[in-house]
């Protein structure tokens, strides 16, 4: 004939609680990380309150208190910087930086975070993670392949973190093969200002452009050759007339 409240949280985490006085759920300090280990959905769940003892089972609706962030790469297609020609990248690793990896979630809110770390992602031993293409006008994006959740943050207390990635880029020869080889290792980066808060899924597009390979880069120039001039070649004399 009692009346209940019930809160619930997941996954299991040590020293986490619910105070039904105050009503607020309470996990402490949490790491969040870019290691397996500590890429950690924790979520807290709607409470339930005025639940009957007679009413069986209680369903709990969660939400996640931490921020999930995704990248996706493409060649630039459209405005300033776009590919005029079929491109491949050939992306190796990405670096974000300037992330808080560790906050307090007390009173059901985060705490400021303190000492950021880097969430890096690159291929085995050096080499590559995955490839994005532009071909016969067509986009083949690099999708789903970087995506961490992080310790909810804003731009104020977190305002150096940097997208780096490392990429190789190709053009095709005239066999049409993506054997030019038009940087290697090169680095680009971006500022991420945006505010991740708590329970929300970022998308991130990030178009690779022409801008980064510098000025001129289709064209070089090589001696290929260099032989003795000694032939002598006939001569004649030539009138050029005039008119007017």
């Amino acid at each position: 004939g009692k009346n209940y409240v019930f809160a619930a949280i997941a996954p299991a985490v040590t020293g986490a609680s619910y105070s039904y006085e105050n009503e607020n759920y309470t996990l402490g300090e949490i790491t969040i990380d870019a290691t397996p280990e500590k890429q950690i959905d924790y979520m807290t769940a709607d409470v339930k309150k005025d639940v009957q003892s007679t009413s069986g089972t209680v369903s709990f609706t969660f939400n996640h208190i931490a921020s999930k962030i995704d990248f996706n790469f493409q060649p630039k297609i459209a405005d300033a910087g776009a590919w005029q020609s079929d491109v491949k990248i050939d992306i190796k690793k990405i670096t974000l930086s300037g992330v808080h990896t560790k906050n307090s979630y007390n009173s059901s809110i985060w705490s400021t975070s303190n000492t950021p770390g880097n969430f890096v992602k690159e291929g085995a031993s050096g080499g590559v993670y995955g490839t994005t293409t532009y071909e016969n006008s067509t986009v083949t994006p690099l999708e789903d392949q970087f995506s961490w959740l992080v310790v909810p943050q804003n731009d104020t207390n977190a305002s150096d973190r940097k997208l780096t990635i490392t990429f190789d880029l190709y053009t095709k020869d005239a066999d049409g093969k993506y054997n030019v080889k038009n940087l290697e290792n090169k680095e680009a980066s971006v500022d991420v200002a945006t505010n991740w808060e708590a329970n929300n899924h970022y998308t991130y597009t990030v178009y690779i452009g022409t801008d980064v390979l510098g000025t001129d880069p289709y064209i070089t120039f090589d001696v290929a050759k260099v032989e003795g001039w000694d032939t002598e070649g006939n001569s004649s004399d030539l009138d050029v007339s005039t008119s007017n």
